[in-house]
């Protein structure tokens, strides 16, 4: 009797005493074969005399025929399928850091991505912000906000501005105090309210105008002091506009006079 070869065995010549193995990177699904067959695109095998290849793995692959081995894909790359020939690129808002990675990360909040095939996310800017999931642009911070350099805890929202504060510019990185005679009394201002007549702001970072005491006036809106009542005149009110003049019958030789004497 002869002897058939068995699968992952072949024989192509004849009178002979025994059967092949497959070699690596081939296979022979079939007995009595009289060729071995070259693993296919996706596939690979390590060991010799086998009946079948083995499929690429997930997060590998293999890109010719007659390979012993599968390929991690690369930093910036993923594959979650098997038996693949190649790795897909990561898509803009995503990354991964890791050889064989299975799946793409999506960026965090405070980070993003705008081009594929990346292995890690851009931190937000100063100025900006991030505050979604896989995110492929930064927002600027608008107008009453900013955001200083890059911190995680902040970098997906941007902070108004405080009391006596103004921001003015989309895109900011810091706040800016309020100049002396005018004022801000509450958060994300974009512009500083100029003192009205009759009061004023002394210092810088004001949150609140001050009226003129009694005896004192302003007619000017944004200052930063009052004016003393004149000689012949007096003020009898806080937060007043103008000075009175005394009556016929009646005067004042003092400046910063609260009434006028008979």
């Amino acid at each position: 009797n002869q002897t058939i070869c068995n699968g992952g065995t072949y024989q192509p010549n004849s009178g002979q005493r025994n059967c092949l193995d497959a070699d690596a990177g081939y296979y022979v699904p079939n007995m009595g074969s009289t060729n071995q067959t070259q693993c296919s695109n996706g596939t690979f095998q390590p060991i010799t005399g086998q009946w079948s290849c083995n499929n690429a793995e997930p997060g590998y692959f293999v890109a010719t025929m007659g390979s012993t081995t599968q390929t991690a894909c690369s930093l910036g790359e993923y594959q979650p399928a098997t038996g693949q020939t190649s790795c897909l690129i990561t898509s803009p808002g995503y990354y991964t850091n890791n050889y064989a990675s299975i799946n793409q990360e999506a960026c965090s909040p405070g980070y993003y991505q705008p081009f594929p095939g990346q292995s890690e996310c851009s931190e937000a800017e100063p100025g900006y912000f991030v505050d979604i999931f896989a995110a492929t642009s930064q927002i600027p911070c608008s107008r009453g906000s900013y955001n200083p350099i890059f911190n995680a805890d902040n970098a997906s929202d941007c902070i108004l501005a405080d009391i006596g504060h103004y921001v003015a510019l989309e895109g900011s990185v810091a706040q800016d105090e309020c100049n002396p005679g005018s004022y801000s009394s509450t958060q994300g201002q974009i512009t500083c309210a100029a003192a009205s007549p009759g009061y004023y702001v002394p210092n810088s970072a004001g949150n609140e105008q001050l009226p003129c005491s009694v005896g004192t006036w302003q007619d000017s809106q944004g200052s930063t002091g009052c004016k003393i009542a004149e000689p012949g005149h007096y003020v009898d009110s806080q937060a007043a506009a103008m000075q009175t003049a005394c009556l016929a019958g009646t005067y004042n030789p003092n400046s910063g006079s609260v009434n006028s004497a008979d």
